[in-house]
């Protein structure tokens, strides 16, 4: 991987983030927007560290579930070898790890220090948390490569169930550690499987721009089990795994059947050609 720490370097060294509103990251993490926050002078010590234990952790990538990570994405590692991470501070809540397009047209990983570690008691515990939010993020990073982005003028329909199975996928296989060892069909689970889907379908009957707009957003951000299109993909996976008694055949090809024909139940027949 490719690491740029400027951002965080000129943190480092004193200098006020206002001097880094020219950095695009802050305009490129909400479209239209400049968001950005200043970071307490007394929480450098803590960032030092936890950045120079990031950088050494990224230099050996090993992905959650690596075994269906294989399967999905055969040619992962010379993806991630071309990928820049972007190690950053002065991002506001929620946003602690994106996919961002840079000003190049590459796609590249932000990860801002400080929202991470207010996750952990330490530096030393960011080591788990980053392969979890590494494997998400570059699930995103391998995914577009094969299955590109909707475009601004696609519709809402199609971008929406887009985002149900990239969400989907990277949740599913950053979830835990082992995807095999988790209670998929107990109690508390289901419910938050039908919360996520009774979301979606009032999201997908929508026909309101503004609302539209809304619920893309509400889609993918936010506290986690409210994100009901994520939520709604990785449960496909998880009842894919289930079916298949946790071989994963099927939940490969679950992967390469491609978002178009993601969620049939919610999105039957749509945009197969498109």
């Amino acid at each position: 991987m490719n690491i740029n720490r400027d951002i965080v370097d000129d943190y480092l060294s004193g200098k006020p983030l206002q001097e880094c509103a020219h950095q695009w990251v802050f305009h490129a993490i909400v479209d239209g927007r400049y968001l950005a926050e200043e970071v307490p002078v007394d929480s450098r010590t803590t960032i030092q560290r936890a950045v120079d234990l990031l950088e050494e952790k990224l230099s050996a990538f090993h992905p959650f579930n690596g075994k269906l990570w294989d399967a999905f994405f055969p040619d992962w590692q010379t993806t991630i070898e071309t990928t820049t991470v972007f190690l950053v501070v002065g991002c506001p809540e929620p946003y602690d790890a994106m996919t961002r397009t840079a000003p190049s047209g590459n796609e590249v990983l932000l990860f801002d220090v400080n929202r991470m570690m207010k996750y952990v008691d330490g530096p030393d515990a960011l080591a788990l948390l980053l392969r979890q939010m590494l494997t998400h993020e570059c699930a995103h990073t391998c995914l577009h490569r094969r299955y590109p982005l909707p475009d601004s003028a696609s519709s809402f329909l199609k971008r929406l169930q887009y985002v149900c199975f990239d969400e989907g996928t990277a949740h599913f296989l950053s979830f835990r550690e082992d995807v095999r060892q988790e209670a998929w069909t107990s109690g508390e689970n289901l419910r938050r499987k039908e919360h996520a889907h009774a979301m979606l379908r009032q999201a997908v009957l929508c026909h309101d721009p503004d609302q539209q707009t809304a619920l893309l957003q509400q889609a993918d951000t936010g506290d986690f089990w409210d994100k009901f299109g994520a939520i709604a993909g990785m449960f496909a996976f998880a009842d894919a795994l289930g079916k298949s008694d946790k071989k994963s055949d099927a939940l490969s090809g679950l992967y390469d059947r491609g978002p178009a024909n993601f969620l049939p139940e919610f999105f039957p027949g749509r945009h197969r050609s498109s």
